[in-house]
């Protein structure tokens, strides 16, 4: 674009033309001429002269610019190589010391130094082609101090400085650093590192640092010190880590901000009082079985089969009332014939006594006295034949409705029977428990079967005798019942919980 002012040169006055030169579509500057109208020069050829001259400058400008582009690609590659071969190694300390040698290399430096700030002044970690060195050497000092004085100051310190550079800096430790350890220039640079603690790069080489290379040092810095800083973090003692953590989240929890963590604090700290001052009544439960009070067996009296039954497992029986009977015909017959035995043996007595036969009389009147007891106990076992409820109650077990004509032994088990107003229940204690269970202690029984009927009970008795159950050694605990209801029934099974006394929720 061209600009001529302030009047034309017919008018016979001075006048100006103005030529921009661009970059990358960015003006970058401007030529202006101001021409005398006494010129014989055409104004067409001046304006030709500007724009070929404007062109020349555009393409030194873009060539400059290049050239800058590439020289920071290259500073960036190899910051980023340098970061990569640090991240390689295993451990912080190769880390480092793999660091400092690569960009040792890269800048032609004699000597590069890392160090962290911890306990209030830096402490150097790695020297460039040093493997080990003593923390309290005096070169290891001095480079210490010259990363405090740049960590102090937050700011890139060169040495030797321009006497023209005006920056303020304070450059003590730089000086003395370089007077004892004769190092014609030093470069320090700040590396930010990730929490609390500071790092520094420390160079030193025989030729001063240039600004693209200070550039590229505070590049290789900034991309480097986390990197660092989290293997020096891994590496800690599991201790340290802990004690790092609490340190970490106390502040958070105290400190500004995270209002959501301290609230959850709170509710914690408030659900964790009420647990531990609020106190409720502890229970301690066990499998419990309901028996009746007084249980009865009622057996086969005498060797028979079973001709009849009436009740079973779950009936409930009346007093008198015949649950089952045996077969009576082979009882019957026998004591027709011990009858017709004694009838037989009174015609032999009468007829010993007639011819005063002493001896035989005797003998006569003792197989009598015989068959008459046979038929004495013959009546009693007739008279058991039906086999009745002792009293009002049960059956609790026992079942011949299958068993119609099968044989039975005499003793043998039949039913059992109790009653249905007297209960007592069974706990059955695990043994860890069992030393807080005492007599008189009160509890709640649920039924499997009444699950919305709870009943309360008194521990009555323990047995310290152990039995296995479900494979856990239990202790057998019995309670009397307090409140009896009608729907309760001998056998029936559930869960009872001893109180025990009161605990706290926690």
């Amino acid at each position: 674009m061209w600009f001529i002012a302030p009047e034309s040169p017919e008018q016979g006055s001075a006048y100006a033309v103005a030529c921009p030169f661009l970059v990358d579509a960015q003006i970058h500057g401007a030529v202006a001429l101001e021409l005398n109208p006494a010129a014989r020069t055409p104004t067409r050829s001046i304006m030709r002269w500007l724009q070929w001259g404007a062109a020349w400058i555009e393409r030194t400008a873009a060539r400059n610019e290049l050239l800058a582009r590439e020289a920071e690609r290259q500073r960036l590659a190899t910051a980023m190589d340098i970061v990569a071969m640090a991240v390689e190694q295993g451990g912080f300390h190769p880390a480092c010391q793999s660091a400092v040698t690569h960009l040792a290399s890269a800048l032609d430096c004699d000597r590069v130094g890392f160090g962290m700030r911890g306990r209030g002044h830096a402490q150097v970690f790695a020297l460039s082609h040093t493997a080990h060195f003593g923390r309290r050497m005096n070169l290891v000092r001095r480079i210490g101090s010259a990363m405090d004085e740049t960590l102090d100051q937050r700011a890139t310190i060169p040495w030797p400085q321009e006497e023209d550079a005006g920056t303020g800096l304070i450059l003590r430790a730089h000086e003395e650093l370089a007077a004892e350890h004769g190092s014609p220039a030093i470069l320090t640079v700040v590396a930010d590192a990730p929490g609390p603690r500071g790092a520094a790069l420390t160079l030193e080489r025989a030729t001063p640092f240039g600004d693209a290379e200070a550039a590229m040092c505070e590049t290789v810095a900034a991309l480097i010190a986390p990197v660092l800083e989290e293997k020096r973090r891994n590496d800690r003692l599991i201790w340290a880590k802990i004690i790092d953590a609490l340190g970490t989240q106390t502040a958070r929890l105290f400190g500004p901000r995270y209002v959501g963590r301290k609230l959850a604090a709170i509710a914690l700290a408030a659900t964790v009082a009420f647990f531990w001052y609020a106190r409720v009544v502890y229970r301690v439960p066990a499998q419990a079985v309901l028996e009746g009070e007084v249980q009865r067996a009622i057996v086969a009296p005498f060797d028979g089969y079973i001709v009849s039954q009436t009740g079973r497992a779950g009936d409930e029986m009346r007093e008198g009332q015949v649950i089952a009977a045996l077969d009576d015909r082979d009882l019957v017959l026998n004591r027709l014939s011990v009858i017709a035995t004694r009838r037989q043996r009174l015609k032999e007595y009468d007829r010993a006594l007639a011819e005063s036969q002493r001896a035989e009389v005797s003998i006569i009147k003792a197989q009598i006295e015989q068959a008459e007891a046979q038929i004495a106990l013959l009546d009693e076992q007739l008279a058991r034949i039906e086999m009745t409820a002792p009293f009002d109650g049960i059956v609790v077990s026992g079942d011949l409705s299958q068993s119609v004509g099968a044989p039975v032994q005499r003793g043998q088990t039949l039913f059992e029977i109790a009653p249905l107003d007297a209960y007592r229940v069974a706990l059955f204690v695990d043994e860890a428990d069992i030393a807080r269970i005492e007599v008189g202690q009160t509890g709640s029984l649920l039924i499997s079967s009444l699950p919305d009927d709870a009943v309360r009970f008194m521990v009555t008795r323990m047995t310290p005798i152990t039995e296995t159950r479900e494979g856990q050694n239990v202790f057998r605990v019995e309670g009397r019942l307090e409140t009896a209801s009608d729907r309760l029934r001998p056998g029936m099974k559930g869960v009872g919980k001893i109180e025990v006394g009161e605990r706290r929720l926690v």
